[in-house]
């Protein structure tokens, strides 16, 4: 369980949008963006608003997996755009006014697919993936690492800035959201319609179906090592014989 919630939800603290939400108006300053970096957090949190409503919806019938899936890749594509535009514009005396306009857009549609994809998710996962008896303390542990990638993201950004740029910054950014894509694909469950009783069953039977096979090679080995030990004995009578 804390393999599938807690992990994700570490790793979502370095996908760029703890960083944004920190340093949302410096991030456009330094993106060099066109008209004035403090709209921008207005124009972008009432975006998110629109989109948690459309979020429950999709969630409702929608496959969970490649819904998260879709939104980290998403997540990908935007940084590596603001980092490639960036460079572009760095190196390119004469770049075109519609670049100056494009950071916006593209963290836009980054605060979209974390609001539509990513946080419900897994918050929706952390609720389900813990049996009952260990509930809370499952969400308690997956808080803290939320909390602590965040703490750790917060002091690292200024530094990672300093060292590499706005653009090494966001391709750091783009690799991260690329790694949870694939992890994400291989350790998100897809509970679509069922209830925590029907989910905390079918986590049992797996539980129990690993034991079952880990109990068939305990079998397995303790035959072998009988096996062994009668070859050993017969291979004793045979020497004795022979004396």
């Amino acid at each position: 369980a804390q393999m599938c919630s807690g992990v994700l939800m570490l790793l979502h603290q370095f996908n760029g949008i703890g960083a944004l939400v920190i340093y949302m108006v410096n991030i456009f300053q330094e993106a060099n963006l066109s008209f004035d970096p403090r709209l921008a957090p207005v124009l972008i949190g009432v975006m998110r608003i629109i989109t948690g409503v459309f979020s429950s919806l999709a969630l409702k019938k929608g496959n969970r997996k490649y819904i998260f899936c879709t939104c980290t890749f998403t997540l990908c594509l935007c940084t590596s755009g603001l980092a490639a535009s960036t460079i572009y514009r760095e190196s390119v005396s004469t770049s075109p006014d519609w670049l100056g306009y494009l950071p916006f857009p593209l963290i836009l549609v980054m605060f979209i697919a974390h609001s539509f994809g990513l946080n419900p998710v897994m918050n929706l996962i952390t609720s389900e993936v813990f049996p009952t008896a260990v509930r809370s303390i499952g969400n308690g542990v997956v808080t803290c690492l939320g909390m602590g990638g965040m703490a750790v993201q917060a002091n690292l950004y200024p530094h990672v800035l300093r060292w590499v740029g706005v653009q090494g910054c966001f391709f750091w950014f783009s690799m991260n959201a690329l790694f949870m894509t694939f992890y994400g694909y291989c350790v998100i469950p897809d509970n679509r319609g069922l209830s925590l009783t029907n989910i905390e069953r079918g986590m049992e039977k797996k539980s129990g179906k690993k034991e079952v096979l880990q109990g068939n090679k305990d079998v397995t080995q303790r035959n072998k090592d009988v096996t062994k030990g009668n070859k050993e004995v017969l291979q004793g009578k045979i020497n004795l014989g022979a004396e």
